[in-house]
């Protein structure tokens, strides 16, 4: 939930003061993408955020440089956060030697993020202005690799991991191009409600509380009738009595002034602690199963991987199982000829994970504990590599759900030659969601495209 202020042309006051109030020891995390124009020689910002550290060490700074990308990490102190502000403000701001350069016409947009927001473990503001958008960029922009940064097959990929925003959807995220400052609210703030049969229970915290000056107001919405809530917040929790009959209600949490601090409604649903932030694998699942198979996700059912000392029944079950099992290998190849990608093992075709309970037994013949889902995963890869004749250099980890584990195996592509298999003539590349065989005919456009801009290789 969060509320708008209306934009102004200024730098609102209302940041200036949310800073001020702030520990004068508080330290910020920067961190900004750059792109680079097509005439190689200029950078435009993609996005700049700025939020609270939660510990003055947690991160160093880093700056790394792609030859189409720059992604830049720097701690700033308080002051040094206020004199950047009054820069971009004026629209000569700086950050790590790379000039700014505003939207002519920019405005600064105020939201009030109150206990439900995305953004912070409480309520806070959120400050955002836009940049002047260069329409020059390189677009293209298939895999990023430099001598000591971080891998990404892709500008999304980069993007989505470099920003420190849970949702952020990548270039095509409404919130690229633009200035983001996060601060804390700490005034007075709910932390923590929950439900109970009488009602629900509220915990504020905050600077004024102890000093008495905060206030929550609301209203229960029954049948026939809207009743007025009053309560003057302490340190024990606020026990706000609602009866079964109030269906709906609305707590909003005000300074002694009147100034709106935080506010959850019985419409909110995170009547609880903020979900943890989910690991990179637990991320790309969540992305693939909402966007299903494409060139970059396959989904398998957890297969017979041929370890040394097992088999897998008759004869013409160990075909199927081994058929299975060099799909998976021909789905590696191809996503190295392609742009790299991932293969999650325990989802099926409909996008629904059906884990590992069964399958993996049936490679170890043990039952699938964290033990054997080890062994299993490394005999998986140590398989995979001798039927792949290209190092594949993939990477596995397990994600557990309550539907069961899946694996989730990333590729990524090649850089210095085409992946074949090892008893398979032919070179696979992903079209669509499939690993589509090519003639030897086609290789020549493979290989021509492999030396150009918009390689599938380099």
């Amino acid at each position: 939930m969060k509320l708008k202020r209306p934009n102004l042309r200024a730098k609102p006051s209302e940041l200036d003061d949310a800073l001020a109030r702030l520990p004068n020891d508080q330290v910020f995390q920067l961190r900004a993408c750059f792109l680079r124009s097509e005439d190689d020689e200029s950078w435009t910002p993609g996005f700049v955020i700025i939020r609270p550290k939660e510990a003055p060490d947690e991160t160093p700074s880093q700056r790394f440089e792609y030859d189409t990308a720059l992604l830049i990490e720097e701690a700033l102190t308080k002051d040094e956060l206020a004199n950047l502000l009054e820069a971009f403000d004026r629209g000569d701001a700086m950050i790590s030697g790379q000039s700014i350069s505003m939207a002519p016409h920019r405005y600064w947009e105020t939201e009030r993020l109150t206990h439900t927001n995305r953004y912070l473990p409480q309520a806070g503001l959120l400050v955002t202005t836009r940049f002047e958008r260069n329409d020059q960029l390189n677009a293209a922009v298939d895999m990023m690799h430099a001598a000591g940064a971080p891998y990404y097959p892709s500008l999304e990929a980069a993007l989505q991991d470099w920003a420190p925003i849970e949702d952020f959807s990548g270039e095509r995220d409404g919130r690229m191009w633009s200035l983001h400052i996060l601060l804390p609210e700490t005034r007075g703030w709910i932390s923590d409600i929950s439900q109970v049969p009488d009602g629900v229970r509220v915990r504020c915290a905050g600077t004024d509380l102890e000093a008495g000056l905060l206030r929550l107001n609301g209203a229960a919405t029954g049948p026939s009738e809207v009743r007025q809530i009053e309560e003057r917040p302490t340190h024990d929790d606020q026990l706000i009595k609602i009866a079964e009959i109030e269906m709906d209600w609305d707590i909003a949490l005000f300074s002694n002034d009147g100034a709106f601090l935080d506010r959850v409604t019985s419409r909110d649903r995170l009547i609880s602690p903020p979900r943890r932030k989910l690991s990179d694998a637990e991320a790309l699942l969540e992305r693939a199963l909402e966007s299903g198979e494409g060139d970059e996700v396959e989904f398998k059912p957890f297969v017979f991987v041929p370890i040394a000392g097992t088999r897998d029944g008759n004869d013409g079950e160990a075909r199927k199982a081994r058929n299975k099992f060099d799909e998976i290998g021909k789905s590696i190849a191809a996503m190295q000829n392609h742009r790299g990608g991932c293969i999650f093992l325990g989802v099926d075709d409909n996008a629904v994970v059906i884990g590992d309970e069964g399958r993996i037994q049936r490679s170890i013949r043990r039952d699938p504990d964290d033990e054997a889902r080890l062994f299993y995963r490394r005999g998986l890869m140590q398989a995979l590599a001798d039927i792949v004749r290209t190092p594949i250099g993939a990477s596995s980890e397990y994600v557990e759900r309550p539907e069961g584990h899946v694996l989730v195996v990333r590729v990524p592509a090649s850089l210095n030659e085409p992946a074949e298999m090892l008893k398979d003539p032919r070179l696979f590349v992903r079209r669509g969601g499939t690993n589509k065989a090519l003639a030897p005919s086609e290789w020549r456009a493979v290989f021509d495209q492999r030396r150009g801009q918009n390689s599938l290789f380099t």
